[in-house]
């Protein structure tokens, strides 16, 4: 998961950098190939499970989260892939996009798994605090 979120700064700046600086850099063709490299690292590498996790669930005849999300994450960074080795650097490119699904993702993963883990630890607690044994008290006797 840091990974994710430390890929995912250089991908934000160079999505998000032509629009609020408006420099001579906004329409370059490198910002497009700046934004592929982390991108790429972050499909394989966040991206994988997530895309295994689909075409596991795609063989069994059923869809499922992974799914949802290898949809999403492939189909943005095809796209702008796709357009990239075309040449036609001007065109949008989602590849922040996919990053920062799959961070967002991963944390809530990470997060969820996390309380879950909690509460387990609270429930055992818990049960740790019953007694071992108990009298039974019936009535006239």
């Amino acid at each position: 998961m840091a990974i994710g979120m430390v890929l995912v700064v250089p991908l934000v700046v160079l999505g998000l950098g032509p629009m609020l600086l408006r420099g001579e850099w906004a329409h370059a063709a490198w910002v497009g190939w700046g934004m592929l490299v982390p991108a790429a690292i972050l499909q394989v590498y966040l991206g994988g499970p997530y895309i295994r996790g689909a075409i596991d669930r795609l063989r069994h005849g059923s869809t499922n989260m992974d799914t949802l999300v290898a949809l999403g994450i492939s189909t943005a960074f095809g796209y702008s892939l796709y357009h990239l080795l075309l040449g036609q650097h001007l065109q949008a490119h989602f590849f922040m996009d996919s990053g920062i699904i799959l961070t967002l993702i991963t944390l809530g993963s990470f997060l969820e798994a996390r309380s879950k883990g909690a509460a387990g630890e609270a429930i055992e607690r818990l049960l740790d605090l019953a007694p071992k044994t108990a009298r039974v008290v019936r009535p006239g006797g």
